[in-house]
């Protein structure tokens, strides 16, 4: 009845500790249909923020770096060497 579009291989590239809006825009998917939003809202364990028809609006909260990590020169988080410390 209503397919899945699998959007494997999507990357988003930020620094750590960030909030971002995301706003997928696909014909394919309209959340009006009880059943596509009922899908949806379950496997994103949340209500859906929707103002039209074929628009979904998402918020990805990025980790910071956690203790143990540090923060390298192109913003990621890396694996502190065992020993070591940054101050």
């Amino acid at each position: 009845m209503y397919g899945v579009y699998n959007m494997s291989g999507m990357q988003v590239v930020t620094q750590p500790g960030v909030s971002i809006p995301i706003e997928l825009r696909v014909e394919a998917i309209n959340i009006n249909v009880p059943v596509v939003r009922s899908y949806l809202e379950k496997q994103l364990d949340k209500n859906l923020v929707v103002d039209s028809d074929y628009r979904l609006a998402l918020q990805i909260q990025v980790r910071a770096c956690i203790d143990g990590e540090g923060l390298s020169e192109t913003g990621a988080c890396f694996d502190c060497p065992p020993g070591t410390f940054l101050l």
